[in-house]
């Protein structure tokens, strides 16, 4: 089963082995169902049934039977838009990497949301500034890159809801080029699960 969610700017997938699967279905649904689902479903090894119809699907678990119109149209083509060739990884602390982020982005334009990357070998600099209140912040971090430079712009509440979905303590950055979509993922994936997001970078001025 794949679980794909995009606003246009950010790409999240999620994919579950699934040996007794038969047949193949899909469905488009809203995010206001999807919020919906999330806070009721609950976290636990309860079985649920999900009936998936032309116009309208159904889920039901436990007490709860949650029927839903099926979003119409056609579901963009986000397997094109996943890199094949980002041949630079850089590995680092999850909490780590995280923090830095947070940290520094409270000095970043309010409307952009912008903060550079800077990687070099051995280490991560993490930098925002806003030039209309001539305020900025730089953290340094240690990472695994192996590579001389490589310098990206993020939206920064983006990549901070990206990298707290993440469990695993270390987390992959994939890069191919400053204009090509950035591919996050946990250093190490659950068992049959696999767990994949996508970022598209902003220009640095």
């Amino acid at each position: 089963i794949i679980f794909v969610s995009s606003n246009g700017h950010g790409l999240g997938l999620f994919k579950r082995e699934n040996k007794r699967c038969t047949e193949t279905c899909s469905v488009i649904i809203s995010r206001q169902i999807a919020s919906v689902l999330k806070g009721l479903i609950p976290l636990s090894e309860e079985k649920l049934v999900i009936k998936v119809g032309s116009d309208w699907s159904e889920i039901a678990f436990e007490d709860y039977e949650i029927s839903f119109r099926n979003v119409e149209g056609r579901y963009p083509n986000w397997r094109a838009v996943v890199p094949k060739s980002n041949n630079l990884e850089l590995k680092t602390d999850t909490k780590l990497l995280l923090g830095a982020i947070k940290r520094t982005s409270v000095f970043s334009s309010k409307i952009s949301c912008l903060i550079k990357l800077s990687a070099h070998y051995d280490k991560l600099v993490v930098s925002a500034q806003d030039l209309d209140y001539s305020t900025s912040a730089e953290e340094t971090i240690p990472v695994e890159f192996g590579e001389r430079e490589f310098v990206v712009g993020v939206k920064a509440t983006l990549i901070q809801d990206m990298l707290s979905c993440i469990v695993d303590n270390r987390s992959i950055l994939s890069f191919g080029t400053p204009s090509t979509a950035i591919l996050i993922a946990p250093e190490k994936q659950a068992e049959d699960e696999e767990l994949t997001y996508l970022l598209m970078p902003m220009t640095i001025q």
